[in-house]
């Protein structure tokens, strides 16, 4: 049911939404609260959490989802999510499971989805599942030996949280 509100969403919405109308992305909590009831989030408001969104490529990401409205941009949110999942299901199963990986990986997917951090990153609405989609990629294409497109993929990831710049060593030696 968190899905359908993710609060994390909602403070990254607002700031996206304001980037399209020409202001700063970032914004007290009340007048991000009025802002986001204007767009239509439902049922939110942050307490001491301000409108400020990750870095800038997070804020363009979801910017490009703003002209759809606030429902359309979430399906497209929860969507993206669970492509994450699945891309996170199919590689793990490839690696744990080559001898059968489809029948690994929508075990993997139902596991993954249904694990609780992974609950709660829906319910939120958090950049973890992307992040973790495009790592998991990027494990699968350094792996074929293509790890300028790994690192590529793990810089891509690092863009929207930084966390993901330590993997990045990897692929440099």
């Amino acid at each position: 049911r968190g899905a359908l509100a993710p609060s994390d969403f909602a403070t990254d919405f607002v700031p996206a939404a304001r980037i399209w109308r020409g202001e700063p992305p970032g914004v007290d909590t009340e007048a991000g609260n009025a802002e986001a009831v204007m767009l239509g989030v439902p049922g939110y408001t942050a307490f001491g959490t301000p409108y400020r969104a990750h870095p800038p490529p997070s804020v363009m990401l979801v910017a490009l989802l703003v002209p759809a409205g606030w429902s359309a941009a979430l399906g497209i949110w929860i969507a993206l999510s669970l492509l994450a999942i699945g891309v996170l299901a199919w590689v793990s199963a490839k690696v744990l499971a080559p001898e059968r990986p489809m029948r690994a990986a929508v075990a993997l997917f139902v596991a993954i989805a249904l694990w609780p951090p992974t609950l709660h990153n829906l319910e939120k609405g958090q950049w973890s599942l992307l992040i973790a989609g495009l790592l998991a990629l990027a494990f699968h294409v350094g792996r074929r030996g293509r790890s300028g497109v790994a690192g590529a993929l793990v810089a891509v990831a690092g863009s929207f949280k930084i966390v993901p710049f330590v993997l990045l060593a990897a692929f440099v030696s």
